[in-house]
This record gives structure tokens, C-alpha cells and sequence, in this order.
């Protein structure tokens, strides 16, 4: 047996506990190289791409195709911009012949239908969150107007421009059939209790004046807020109370702009048209969400961004993009597929629709 001095018992004990802390950090390390491969292969384009496939209708043939494609670029080291140049053995078709394909296949028998696009974007997970922003399409492709729900205390210049587009509308629709529901409801404070009790239900979004604003947050916070209702000055859904134009301008723009977003992946799907649209409308309300995602991620985390969260971008006709220009858009823009509700999923020429 052998025995040690205080000392030399202190030194064992601390050499010990240097050792098993080296031990302990070098776990921690290998365990943080671990996470971040882990991470590094859940962001790889392939299995974004394979994401992008299965959380949404593109079909399992297309979604193959995509992530083979953009599996091969990785491994080649090609960047971005080259998304303009089809994969070998790939063919790419344009705006208006996947319209005339997705048409062919179901607008005699369902022409209702949408006109889906589905663009897989190159925005990193940590962004994707704010890659968001609100459009008036040229041709509206909803088959379904949106309901309001308008917040303004009676008497007040808002109310009674209100209540003029309401009167308006009645009497534009009254030679057509007559709607169950109206589409603007108006009220004040009094419509609070209303939405709580279920009194009030099928309204879409909600606008409020200033004046309000305190009240229908303190009551219809817990309400509105986790269905995206509530109402928010950054997004344009809360005007002065005083201000006639500004509650018009509200109205013309909730009722005719659609909100887009990104999902937790980096793409963005949503319906275009109907498969009776022309081929010209179609187009049109592709270029312009195109446009927008192109404009809006240069802007993402700056104060430009926060600012322009509520305006609607709307069409406007531009010259073709220069080949510096539609590298850039292709950086952005990885790919584009255009499908119908129950048709294919045809993946689409960045040089035709980025053009």
C-alpha cells in the first residue's frame, strides 16, 4: 500500500481532473464537428431539393429529376447561375408550352383547376422566415373574394368612406345575384365581443384604424394573432382614422393582393391562374411573383425590407434582363416548376421565365 502527502495528493487530483477535462473537451469537440456535418448534409441542394419534392405537389418523377439535378451540380462544383443550362438529358420547356401541355390535359374537363408554380429558391433555413412579401397579380387567380372585417369607430371619416364602397357594391351587384355574405363587414369596438362569441366568422383579413388599434389588440390578440389576422401597421392594415384615402387605398389592396411566403426550405408554391386563363395571363402573374422574390431577397434583415412588408408589388412591364442580370436572378431562382391541381408538374426554362 502506498501512501501519498497532502501535496502530492492535490497534484494526482489535479492532474486527474485535467486529464478527464482534455477527455471531456475533446467529446465536445468531436460532437460539434458531428452536429455540424449533420448539418451540413441536411442543407446539401440535393436533399433541399428532395424536401422541396415531398412537401409539395410536385410529382415523385419531377422531384427526382430536380434533385439528380441539383445533386449534379454540387458535385461538380458549378455554381448557381448555371441553373440556366439544362442537365444532360434534360429537357426543359417553356412558360407557354407548359401551359399548353397542363391545358391539354385538363381544361375541358376541369377548367377551374389552378395553374400552381412551385420555386425552389437559393435563401439559406435561417431567412427563410422573413422571405415573404404581398402582390396584386395582373388577372386575380382566386375563384373566392376575400371577406373584411373592418375595425372603425362610428362617425369617423374611415367609417364613412367605409360604409360608401359597401353602398357602392350593393348596388353594382344588385342586378346580378345577390351574395349570402357580405364582403366588408364594419363595425367599432362593439364587434370585438361579436368575433369572440362566433357572432361574426368567414371574414378573411381584418383592417383597423388607430384608434382601435389598443382595443382590438387587447381583445382579439389571442384570436387573430395565430391565424395572421391581426391587424399591423408594418403590413399596411392599420390606417388613420381621419384619412378617407387611406382606408380606400386598404380596401383596394386587401381585396385585390395576394400574400406569399417561403417555407422552412426556401420554396415558394402558389396558384397562378386557372386553366382557362390565356397563356398572356398566365405569364403575366408568374413574372410578377418571380420579380418580387427577385427584389425582395437582396433586401432580407435590412430596414428596406421591414418598411415595404405591407405594399403589394404589382405588374409592370420591363425591358428583357441583360445576361448579367439573369445570372444574378439565377443565383435567387434555382428552379421553377409550373403543374395544374391534378396534372403534371413540368419543370420550366429559367432562360424563358427569368427572362
Amino acid at each position: 500500500m502506498s501512501f501519498l502527502l497532502p501535496g502530492t495528493a492535490s497534484r494526482a487530483l489535479a492532474s486527474a481532473s485535467a486529464s478527464s477535462s482534455r477527455s471531456f473537451s475533446t467529446s465536445i469537440v468531436t460532437l460539434k464537428k458531428s452536429n455540424r456535418a449533420r448539418g451540413a448534409a441536411r442543407k446539401s441542394p440535393r436533399n433541399q431539393a428532395l424536401f422541396a419534392a415531398l412537401s409539395s405537389r410536385i410529382t415523385p418523377r419531377q422531384g427526382g429529376i430536380a434533385a439528380a439535378a441539383a445533386s449534379a451540380g454540387a458535385k461538380s462544383g458549378k455554381k448557381a447561375s448555371n441553373n440556366l443550362e439544362p442537365a444532360e438529358g434534360e429537357t426543359l420547356l417553356t412558360l407557354e408550352q407548359a401551359c399548353e401541355q397542363l391545358q391539354a390535359h385538363g381544361a375541358a374537363s376541369r377548367p377551374l383547376n389552378a395553374f400552381e408554380v412551385h420555386i425552389v429558391t437559393s435563401v439559406s433555413s435561417h431567412q427563410t422566415n422573413a422571405l415573404r412579401g404581398r402582390i396584386a397579380y395582373p388577372r386575380d387567380p382566386r375563384t373566392k373574394q376575400e371577406r373584411l372585417l373592418i375595425f372603425a369607430e362610428e362617425g369617423s371619416e374611415a367609417a364613412e368612406a367605409v360604409k360608401e364602397i359597401i353602398q357602392n357594391e350593393a348596388a353594382s351587384s344588385s342586378s346580378s345575384s345577390s351574395q349570402s355574405e357580405p364582403a366588408i363587414i364594419v363595425g367599432g369596438s362593439e364587434l370585438i365581443s361579436q368575433v369572440l362569441n362566433n357572432r361574426v366568422t368567414g371574414f378573411t383579413k381584418v383592417l383597423c384604424t388607430n384608434t382601435l388599434l389598443s382595443e382590438v389588440s387587447k381583445g382579439l390578440a389571442r384570436s387573430l394573432g395565430p391565424k395572421g389576422l391581426m391587424p399591423n401597421p408594418r403590413r399596411g392594415t392599420v390606417v388613420p382614422s381621419d384619412d378617407r384615402k387611406s382606408i380606400v387605398d386598404a380596401i383596394r389592396e386587401s381585396k385585390g393582393a395576394m400574400d406569399w411566403r417561403s417555407d422552412k426550405v426556401g420554396v415558394i408554391r402558389g396558384a397562378v391562374g386557372r386553366l382557362n386563363f390565356d397563356k398572356e395571363d398566365v405569364k403575366k402573374n408568374v413574372t410578377t411573383l418571380l420579380d418580387a422574390i427577385v427584389q425582395k431577397v437582396p433586401t432580407l434583415g435590412s430596414q428596406q425590407a421591414a418598411q415595404g412588408a405591407g405594399q403589394a408589388k404589382e405588374y409592370t412591364a420591363r425591358d428583357k434582363r441583360s445576361p448579367g442580370e439573369l445570372k444574378k436572378a439565377a443565383n435567387i431562382i434555382k428552379q421553377v416548376h409550373l403543374s395544374s391541381t391534378q396534372g403534371p408538374g413540368i419543370k420550366l426554362d429559367l432562360r424563358d421565365v427569368l427572362a
